[in-house]
Order: structure tokens, then sequence, then C-alpha cells
């Protein structure tokens, strides 16, 4: 995990994503040759996906970021279809028990899901709903979770991890945001490999390293990052969107960008140590140069 670290540069990436994902809206994906880059893209990633699994195929893949707004369920989305198209029966798990995503883009609302399943009122076969593309089946959260963190930490979660790997070729997890989030995490602990979507220009580097942290402490298997939000000049050459969201749908990043957050942060965290430094210098006895 610290060499993957030293590729924070974007030195190591499987692919980029055009003019989706960006977290304020989602395009329809064909798999066609409309799609152009971001086609391209996709299919980058799901063969260095399969190459990173020569030794130890990998079946079961969490997509994960670092905080909101970086278009990981839409990346989740796409792969899931491409893995599909691809011929491989694949499965993709809304993980996000806060703020479910793929439910509207796949227009499919199931009655029964992840939470029926997990409580053994259905089946995987009957929790699966089938989706537009064949091969390509969606486990949605069918009702309210009280506790995310203790339903996909638990042992039962767990199992139905191991059932899934079992009946489909591929299962992608959709998770939170690791940053403000735990959940993502414990997810990855039990999968064959996790990737991390990082946004172009707008993904503090800081949050970078804290979600990997997290990820090394979970003994994630993290095989790569998907560079996000990237765009193609008309001399070839790719720039990052600059573009930031001033109010996430999670509610807790409320600031002009993700840099401002952190810097208002710093500004709190210096405040307290000069704070801490005053108290100290009035009160000194210099009893630490008394032998």
């Amino acid at each position: 995990m610290g060499k993957f670290k030293d590729k924070l540069n974007y030195g190591y990436d499987y692919g980029y994503s055009g003019s989706y994902g960006y977290g304020y809206g989602y395009g329809s994906y064909s798999g066609g040759s409309t799609n152009g880059k971001v086609h391209e893209a996709i299919k980058t990633l799901r063969s260095n996906i399969k190459f990173s699994g020569i030794d130890n195929p990998i079946k079961t893949i969490v997509i994960t970021s670092s905080i909101p707004g970086e278009g990981k369920s839409t990346i989740s989305h796409f792969l899931a279809i491409e893995m599909a198209k691809a011929g491989n029966k694949t499965l993709i798990v809304e993980c996000d028990l806060r703020r479910p995503t793929q439910g509207n883009l796949f227009k499919v609302r199931p009655k029964k899901g992840l939470t029926k399943y997990l409580s053994g009122d259905c089946t995987l076969e009957e929790a699966a709903a089938v989706t537009n593309t064949e091969n390509l089946y969606f486990l949605d959260v069918d009702s309210k979770v009280v506790n995310p963190v203790e339903m996909l930490g638990s042992e039962r979660f767990k199992k139905a991890m191991e059932e899934m790997r079992e009946k489909f070729d591929i299962v992608i997890f959709d998770t939170l945001p690791l940053a403000s989030f735990i959940e993502g995490a414990l997810v990855a602990a039990n999968a064959d490999a996790t990737i991390v979507v990082v946004r172009a220009g707008y993904t503090p580097q800081r949050a970078i390293v804290g979600s990997l942290d997290q990820l090394e402490k979970a003994n994630a298997n993290v095989i790569g990052t998907v560079l996000n939000g990237i765009e193609e000049t008309a001399s070839g050459q790719y720039y990052g969107y600059y573009k930031y969201r001033k109010n996430s749908r999670y509610g807790k990043y409320n600031y002009d960008s993700y840099d401002s957050y952190y810097a208002e942060i710093e500004k709190q965290e210096a405040a307290a140590k000069d704070e801490e430094n005053n108290n100290a210098s009035d009160t000194d006895d210099f009893s630490d140069l008394m032998v």
C-alpha cells in the first residue's frame, strides 16, 4: 500500500471518464460508439481489472472514492454494463445505504432487495432484479437501514458476499465515500479487489491519502485508481475540471470546494494550537530545564 500511495500524481490510472460521472447528473451508457472516449475508458478499465487477476481471478470488486461527487456510482454503473456486455454474468450491489443511487440509474426499484435478502425473507435470485442489459442484475436497497455500519460489517453480509461470488462471474459493490463513512472499507476488506475513483482538480490529496490509509487498515486489495473528470482538448491533451459542488447530498461538506473545507479545518487546528501555546507560555515554570 505504501508503494501505491507513492503514485498519487495520477500516474497509476485505469482509464478516464469524460463528460460523465461528475456527480451532478447521469448520462446514458449503451456501450456503443456514440459514447466515444467514455466507452473506450470503461473498456480499458475492464481489461486492466482482468489483467490484474491473472494469478488470482478477480470476481468481487469494490468501487469507492474519498469524497462525494467524484463519479464513483456512475463508473460502477458503466463498468457493470461493460462487464455484462463482455459475456460475464454480472451483479451490481447498492452498498450506499444512506443515499442509494443505482436505482435511479437503472430506473428500477425492486420490492425485494438487499435488506430482505440478508434478513432471510428471500433468496439472492429473488432479490437480484433483471435489468435491460443482458447478463446484468441489480441488487438494490429495498428499505431504510437504521445502522448501515452494523449491517455491512456483519458476518451475514460477509457470507452473502461469498454466495454472490459463487453465483456470479463479476460482482460490483458501489460503496460510500471513505472520508465520510467507514462502510466502504468494511466491504473492501472482504472483496477480491478495490478501485478508488479520483476526480481531477477536485479531490484533495490529503483526502486520498486518508482513504488509502483506511483501506490499508482494512487489508483491502487496492489494485488501482480511476482518474475521472478529464476532458480532451482540441490539441489532444487532457485537463481536469475545476468545477466545485457547493452543496453535497451527504450534507457534511458545505463549502465552495473541498479544498476550502480542508482549509477551514486547518485554520481551526492552527487557532487551537496557538491558544494552547499561549496558555503554555503563561504557566511555564521552566521545569523542563531543571535536572
